[in-house]
């Protein structure tokens, strides 16, 4: 027997630690009359190395799953899904995988690009904006961007770049500092000066304490 059921809260097994899903009976939408078995806490057998624990139910839905009676258990879930991460499949692409978290935010996620070739690993900092990962292999980059600033490799080098402006690019043998430089301290207290005589302070380049 194989029924779609709604999945509830989760707790874990005292005798194997594993999780185990409240597998609720009853229709699962307002439009089906058809009331499936109650199987409590249920199993979750899910692909080896993935375990999901479902968000609880909301008033925006619920999680579902489907479960199969086998002997020795009531039920065990064999699958399941969220239609309140459904958006996310607006992103994907053929080809494309995303593992996600299960919250109706998709708060962090493991994007594998196809056609892009890229593995993005992303989340939400708490102004709201992203904070990613990115291993890109179409364009031949690996970025962290996060905070409104960026740490990039490419085959021709690597750059550190904040969102005040400053710099470090590194290329060829050669490193450049954009931006104001402080030596031998955080405070700045006095120009250095270039070597072409007392009047010739380098510019942006200061000793620091």
């Amino acid at each position: 027997m194989i029924n779609l059921v709604k999945l509830g809260a989760a707790i874990l097994d005292k005798l194997t630690g594993a999780l185990l899903i409240q597998a609720k009976g009853g229709p699962v939408s307002e439009t089906d009359d058809n009331a499936a078995p109650d199987y409590g806490n249920a199993p979750n057998f899910s692909a080896l190395g993935l375990t999901a624990m479902p968000y609880p139910e909301t008033e925006d839905g619920h999680a579902e799953g489907i479960v199969v009676e086998v002997p020795g258990l009531d039920g065990a879930i064999i699958g399941g899904r969220d239609t309140r991460t459904a958006k996310i499949v607006g992103n994907l692409k053929p080809g494309d995988t995303v593992v996600h978290s299960t919250g109706p935010e998709q708060a962090a996620q493991l994007q594998l690009k196809e056609k892009k070739r890229q593995a993005v690993l992303r989340t939400i900092g708490t102004n709201g904006k992203d904070v990613a990962i990115v291993l890109d292999g179409r364009n031949d980059k690996v970025q962290v961007i996060a905070f409104g600033q960026m740490f990039e490799m490419t085959p021709s080098g690597v750059s550190i770049v904040e969102k005040g402006g400053a710099a470090i690019l590194m290329g060829g043998g050669v490193v450049r500092l954009l931006g104001t430089v402080v030596l031998g301290g955080s405070t700045p207290i006095a120009p250095v000066h270039s070597g072409f005589g007392p009047s010739a302070p380098s510019p942006g380049v200061f000793v620091g304490i």
